[in-house]
Order: structure tokens, then C-alpha cells, then sequence
């Protein structure tokens, strides 16, 4: 079986008439209906992983990137390593019981850490694989949350998406672990700018996180309307480190 790594498009198809007072347009929020049931496995078939690797912000792909599939914090010795050929990465024949993180390396891009939140074979979509320079990070941090980059700790972007898959609004991620002082979360505005203002995601679904303790911080994501737990987990953090994650439903 191939999983690839897949983007984001909301394409929205409007029924038309003839009468300008017949038209009718009703957004819909995101699908929650799969809250509770948990994380089958859809699929039990091994896996053949094509992931591109992506540039924030300009979103091109990588040319030299090595990533490397870890079972551990260690990731010594990890269980596969590939280099990106155009930019994708290919891990064949993976378990789908695999839940674990991808590291990747490239020329002048932070190291990033991918980190698999749920089996792959019971995940929706597959993380965005993104890396970016320490310069863009710190442009980021600075104008969006006013926060400066502390090379002994770690950081975090994440992304929310519904039961159908599609990036969610309405989202507050809480912490379950004591922040620092230096720690400042926000939220990505709808024209993809920080903002520390906003206290849930927008329809792009995502935030991050600046300034984050080494080791394994615990969070919760909830609906901001009605405090519905989305979903609750640890995230894997290392020192002058980008962490990207998924947040799906459970």
C-alpha cells in the first residue's frame, strides 16, 4: 500500500439557480463525529512512504534532506534512514503499527522532528513534512509573539484537523506540564501569521509553540466553544529543535 504525504485543499462547490433568492450558502464546522471512538488501524497492509519535505515559508521542496525513522528518543541507531531524491523521501514496507517520529536534516534548515502521534497506519493524513531556517523561525517568533528564540530549549508547530481530515477551527491547545517564563504559544491567524491575541485556531487549523522544555510535555486540545477534549498527548521535544505534529481527533 502507498501513503502520500498529501496537502490541504478545501475545494468548495456552491449549488446555483436561477433566482438570486433561491441561492442559499451554509458553511458547515468541522466533523466531529468520530470523537470517542478512538484510532482503528486503516489498514493492515504494510506501508510504502512517500514524503515530500517541504521549506517554510515559501513552501519549496528540499532539495538535500536526510530523514530518519526512530523508534526512540536516541533514535540510535534508527529503524530506516532515506535521502530525499527531488525533495521526497521514500520509506518502503513500514509497519503499520509504527508510531514513533521522523528526523530530518537539511543544509541552512533547523533540525526538525516529525513526530507520529498515532500508529501510521491509523492516521488520517500523515503530518506536513516542514522544516525551516533558525533566521525565519526567529522573524516568526519575534512579530507574531514577541518571543526570542533560546537555543537550550525546544519548540513546536502543530496542525488540528477534524474526522474528515480537514484542517479545524475552534481549537485551544492546553499545556499539562508547567511552561518557562520565555514560553509563549499563539495561534496562526488566517492570513498564516502568528498571533498571540487568538485564543483557538482559525481555519487553517494551526499554532505552535516557542520555548519549549526538553523532554516529553504533555498537552490537551479542546473545542474552545464547549471544552470537548479533541485529543490528549505528549509531544517529543530536543533543544534547538523544531517539532511539527497532527492533531487528530480520538
Amino acid at each position: 500500500m502507498s501513503f502520500e504525504w498529501q496537502s490541504w485543499v478545501c475545494i468548495a462547490c456552491l449549488g446555483c439557480s436561477y433566482g438570486a433568492d433561491d441561492i442559499r450558502i451554509t458553511e458547515s464546522g468541522p466533523d466531529w463525529s468520530c470523537l470517542g471512538k478512538g484510532a482503528p488501524l486503516r489498514t493492515t497492509e504494510l506501508i510504502d512512504l512517500e514524503l515530500p519535505v517541504r521549506n517554510l515559508p515559501s513552501r519549496q521542496l528540499l532539495k538535500q534532506v536526510t530523514g530518519s525513522i526512530c523508534a526512540d528518543v536516541s533514535c540510535s541507531p534508527p529503524l530506516a534512514v532515506a535521502e530525499g531524491i527531488d525533495g521526497v523521501l521514500h520509506f518502503p514496507q513500514m509497519d503499520p503499527m509504527f508510531r514513533g517520529s521522523i528526523e530530518l536534516r537539511s543544509p541552512d534548515q533547523m533540525s526538525a522532528i516529525v513526530d507520529l502521534l498515532r500508529p501510521i497506519g491509523a492516521m488520517r493524513e500523515l503530518p506536513e513534512l516542514r522544516m525551516l531556517s533558525k533566521s525565519n523561525l526567529e522573524t516568526y517568533a519575534y512579530l507574531g509573539a514577541m518571543a526570542t528564540l533560546d537555543v537550550t530549549l525546544g519548540h513546536a508547530l502543530f496542525w488540528v484537523v477534524d474526522c474528515a481530515g480537514k484542517r479545524a477551527a475552534g481549537i485551544s491547545l492546553e499545556s499539562f506540564d508547567k511552561v518557562l517564563p520565555n514560553t509563549q504559544s499563539y495561534y496562526a491567524s488566517d492570513i498564516e501569521l502568528p498571533s498571540i491575541t487568538l485564543d483557538r485556531t482559525e481555519e487553517n487549523g494551526g499554532g505552535g509553540i516557542i520555548n519549549l522544555p526538553v523532554g516529553f510535555p504533555r498537552f490537551r486540545a479542546v473545542r474552545a466553544a464547549d471544552g470537548a477534549v479533541i485529543a490528549d498527548f505528549p509531544t517529543q521535544i530536543k533543544a534547538d529543535t523544531t517539532t511539527f505534529f497532527l492533531i487528530e481527533p480520538e
